[in-house]
C-alpha cells in the first residue's frame, strides 16, 4: 500500500479552493490493525487525506514550485468513522496566504455528513525539489483528474520522456510505538517510536528528504493514549474497552523527524469519566 490519501481531484481553484475524492475499500491494508473486528479507517489517516487535498493546492497554486509542511493546527476534529465501501469527500481551502507560508483548512464527509473537520493550520513552504522528484510530482498530478485520457496521459509521457510511474505496492504497517518505557495506570505512559530509512510511508513522504508524516506523529500519541486508557479501564473494572479518538487542538510540529530520531512520547491523563478522557 502507497502512503496516498487523495485518489481523484475533482475541483481545484488555485489559490482558494480544491475538493477530491479518497475510496475506502478492504484491500486498504490498515483497515484491520487497530479493531479487529470493526474494520475502520485510522482516524489519523482522514487527516491525512485532508492534509494531501491542502498539499495539492498548494502545489498547483504556486506553480510546482512549493510543497507545504504542518506547522500547527488550531483544531481537528472526528465526527464519525469511515468504514470500506465508504467514499470521502475531501475538501480543502486556504484561508489565507503568503510568501512562505499559507493558513489552511479542511473536512472529509462520508455521505454528506462530516466525519473529520481540520481548521486553522498553519503550513510552512519547502521548495518542492528539497522533498520529491519534480517529474513524480507533475506525473502524479496529471493522473488525478478524471477527464484525462489515456492518450493524454501518453502525449505528457512524450513529452517528458525519463519519468517513473508512481503505481507499485509497498506493505503498510501503522504500528506507530516500538516500545513502553513507563507506565502508570490512571496518570501517565513513556514509549518510543524510533524512525527508520525502512518505514512503509518513506517513499511517499518524501523521496528526496524522509520526514515522519506529522499525521503519524499524531496517530503514535493516539496508539499510546490508547494503552494508557485501555489498561487504566482493565484494571479498574476488568472491562476491555475500544478507544475512539475525538479530536485535537493546538498541536505544534516544531521540527523534522528523520530517519535515525527516536522520539520518547509521553501522554499524562488529566481526567477520566465515564465515557470520555482528557
Amino acid at each position: 500500500m502507497r502512503f496516498i490519501f487523495v485518489d481523484r481531484i475533482l475541483k481545484l481553484e488555485k489559490g482558494k479552493y480544491a475538493e477530491g475524492i479518497k475510496n475506502v475499500s478492504f484491500s486498504d491494508e490498515y483497515l484491520v490493525h487497530r479493531v479487529p473486528n470493526f474494520p475502520v479507517m485510522p482516524r489519523s489517516l482522514t487527516v491525512e487525506a485532508i492534509a494531501q487535498l491542502i498539499s495539492w493546492l498548494v502545489i498547483f497554486t504556486t506553480d510546482f514550485s512549493a510543497k507545504p509542511i504542518a506547522v500547527t493546527t488550531e483544531e481537528t476534529k472526528f465526527l464519525g468513522d469511515v468504514r470500506p465501501g465508504d467514499q470521502m469527500l475531501l475538501k480543502a481551502e486556504i484561508n489565507s496566504m503568503h510568501e512562505e507560508d499559507a493558513l489552511c483548512s479542511g473536512s472529509a464527509e462520508v455521505n454528506g455528513k462530516i466525519v473529520t473537520e481540520l481548521k486553522n493550520g498553519i503550513c510552512a513552504f519547502i521548495p518542492i525539489e528539497e522533498l520529491e522528484d519534480i517529474s513524480v510530482v507533475k506525473e502524479m498530478a496529471f493522473s488525478l483528474f478524471p477527464d484525462r485520457s489515456f492518450q493524454d496521459f501518453l502525449d505528457y509521457k512524450k513529452s517528458n520522456p525519463g519519468t517513473n510511474s508512481h503505481f507499485h505496492r509497498n506493505n503498510f504497517d501503522l504500528n506507530a510505538v516500538d516500545k513502553v518505557l513507563e507506565i502508570e495506570n490512571g496518570k501517565r505512559i513513556l514509549g518510543v517510536k524510533s524512525f527508520t530509512m525502512t518505514e512503509d510511508f518513506g517513499s511517499d513522504h518524501f523521496p528526496v528528504k524522509p520526514v515522519m508524516p506529522g499525521t503519524m506523529i499524531i496517530e503514535a500519541f493516539v496508539q499510546l493514549s490508547e494503552k494508557l486508557l485501555s489498561s487504566t479501564i482493565k484494571e479498574k473494572t476488568g472491562a476491555i474497552i475500544k478507544i475512539i479518538p475525538k479530536g485535537s487542538r493546538k498541536i505544534k510540529f516544531r521540527r523534522y523527524v528523520r530517519p535515525g530520531d527516536q522520539m520518547i512520547l509521553e501522554v499524562n491523563l488529566s481526567n477520566l469519566q465515564d465515557d470520555i478522557a482528557v
